[in-house]
């Protein structure tokens, strides 16, 4: 269809630009420095260093600018980094028929499976590792009923030198440190094996002037003292694209 062509060719035009290069370049760099100590057994497989990106909140990029060139970052991630050994899972409930035929198409020239829930993602703290699906209508929901993204604990020790990315921007606070919270305590997936691609969180420190509006951000104040951040640089044809987005990788 022209919507989804036009998606299409945009995505690949914007990838182009320094600005969004510069951006991807942030997200493959801590990539690297994460997993960077990761041993091999002699003779032995190396684990998968990259094990799935989620992404969430991009909007519809048909009719947002702005979504379609962070869907043109996530692309450029996605060609750069590593093969994640999950693959992608994108997470949007405004997509429509033509935009899904774009994603899909896109995905088709990639190695690894790409999934994409026509839903909201949610946090559940008592469903490790910590991933959830709901869809907001019953309707969409008898569309279709997305896969399970439960990880078998049993095929993922704690030793697992495997990294999540999150692509999550301008995604709302309280998301953000409900994800924090959950990452904080988690077992086999602690904060050192997150990378975050989303608000920066020393902007938030900056921001959040009264005790009312830090208490609702307790656990992205406290990660503050223990992660890295590389801003995304401007992005002149799309100001809001990258505006307070940042590159966030943890030492915890």
């Amino acid at each position: 269809s022209s919507s989804s062509s036009s998606s299409s060719s945009y995505v690949s035009s914007s990838s182009s630009t320094s600005s969004v290069s510069s951006a991807s370049y942030c997200v493959c760099k801590c990539e690297q420095d994460a997993t960077s100590s990761t041993s091999v057994p002699k003779g032995g497989t190396p684990t998968p260093l990259l094990e799935r990106v989620i992404c969430a909140g991009l909007g519809s990029f048909a009719s947002s600018h702005q979504a379609t060139v962070q869907l043109a970052l996530l692309q450029l991630i996605m060609e750069q980094l590593p093969a994640p050994s999950e693959g992608l899972h994108i997470y949007e409930p405004l997509l429509d028929a033509d935009e899904l035929s774009a994603l899909s198409s896109w995905s088709a020239e990639l190695s690894y499976p790409v999934q994409v829930h026509p839903i909201l993602l949610e946090l559940e703290q008592s469903s490790p590792p910590c991933w959830h699906s709901n869809s907001p209508a019953k309707e969409q929901q008898q569309e279709q009923t997305p896969p399970s993204l439960d990880i078998d604990p049993a095929n993922t020790p704690a030793t697992s030198p495997s990294t999540l990315l999150y692509v999550l921007p301008h995604c709302p606070l309280a998301f953000l440190d409900r994800l924090l919270s959950i990452h904080k305590h988690h077992e086999q997936y602690p904060l050192r094996k997150v990378i975050l691609l989303g608000n920066s969180l020393e902007t938030y420190d900056l921001r959040l002037m009264t005790t009312q509006d830090r208490e609702k951000a307790t656990h992205v104040l406290e990660c503050i003292e223990v992660s890295t951040e590389h801003p995304l640089p401007p992005y002149k044809a799309s100001p809001g694209a990258f505006n307070d987005l940042a590159v966030v990788s943890f030492d915890v």
